[in-house]
């Protein structure tokens, strides 16, 4: 992990998502971060690393992760209401009874990901991939169902 993208990031989100506009040309590297139960809601993690995060109990409601790289990751309990996670990788993440309400997973790695308990109502999951992924008891909407669009499901 970079120190100097964790010391921006504790300057707040607002300052995080200017600089974060500006450059989206760098990989910001939060890898191993421990961001558990922060309000990071609306923040720009497009193409971050955040590889083996500690997401857990975040709000990363409306944030923008498209891209990002979360394999890993910790989301246990994390709120990511309507999150862009287009083209993320969450290979072997946990997602363990996380808020997946109106997520775009579009074109998502969701390989081998743990997804029991995830409330993936609404989400919109065309082209994701969840091979080998724990789906159990995830709850789902009634219509369509996700399942039709995830591959590995």
């Amino acid at each position: 992990m970079n120190k100097e993208y964790l010391a921006l990031l504790n300057r707040g989100i607002i300052t995080w998502n200017e600089w974060r506009q500006k450059n989206l040309h760098l990989q910001a590297d939060l890898t191993n971060v421990n961001l558990r139960g922060i309000n990071l809601q609306g923040i720009n993690f497009q193409g971050v690393n955040l590889t083996g995060a500690n997401l857990c109990l975040t709000q990363l409601k409306t944030a923008n992760c498209s891209g990002a790289n979360l394999t890993s990751a910790q989301l246990i309990h994390a709120n990511l209401t309507s999150i862009n996670l287009q083209g993320a990788n969450l290979r072997y993440a946990n997602l363990i009874s996380a808020d997946l309400r109106q997520a775009n997973l579009i074109d998502a790695d969701l390989v081998s990901a743990n997804l029991i308990g995830t409330d993936l109502q609404n989400a919109i999951c065309r082209y994701a991939d969840a091979t080998s992924a724990s789906v159990s008891v995830a709850k789902r909407s009634p219509a369509p169902s996700p399942s039709l669009w995830i591959k590995g499901i």
